[in-house]
């Protein structure tokens, strides 16, 4: 049933219908089991947090992008998925500080910071299909130690 309700959710957000989308993918979250290796939450989550950042509900984002991060530590692992997450966390964090949220908060920079050296880390020598990504935040962590 939780694959049934992921694909399901990620119909609905094809469709643009990002709230049943969530609906959808929070059903797929409910009905997981513990996170193992066989049994690994992560590509629901990071479709959750993509609904939720095209809905501008950034904070349950990025909820969803660093829950992937700490489910490596649990056994749980999609390495794509779980390497993307940092970036597109790195991307939030970056972004949020850059436009002043939270009055310049320097815990944000030192956050996108990180998370960007970890996908570099995991991706910087990735296939073309992920190219684009990487020499995203290649340029965007350049930016940042500038400062």
């Amino acid at each position: 049933m939780r694959a049934y309700h992921h694909l399901r959710g990620l119909q609905e957000f094809k469709r643009n219908r990002g709230y049943k989308a969530i609906s959808e993918l929070q059903t797929a979250i409910d009905l997981s089991l513990l996170p193992t290796s066989q049994n690994d939450p992560s590509s629901v989550l990071f479709a959750l947090g993509e609904v939720n950042e095209t809905l501008g509900r950034g904070t349950f984002a990025i909820g969803c992008y660093e829950e992937i991060a700490g489910l490596a530590e649990r056994g749980s692992f999609a390495g794509d998925v779980y390497a993307l997450s940092f970036y597109r966390a790195a991307k939030y964090y970056d972004d949020r500080q850059t436009k002043g949220f939270f009055g310049q908060d320097v815990g944000l920079r030192t956050r996108a910071i990180e998370r960007y050296r970890k996908f570099l880390g995991l991706f910087g020598g990735a296939d073309p299909l992920f190219a684009a990504q990487v020499e995203d935040a290649r340029r965007r962590l350049a930016a940042l130690e500038s400062k």
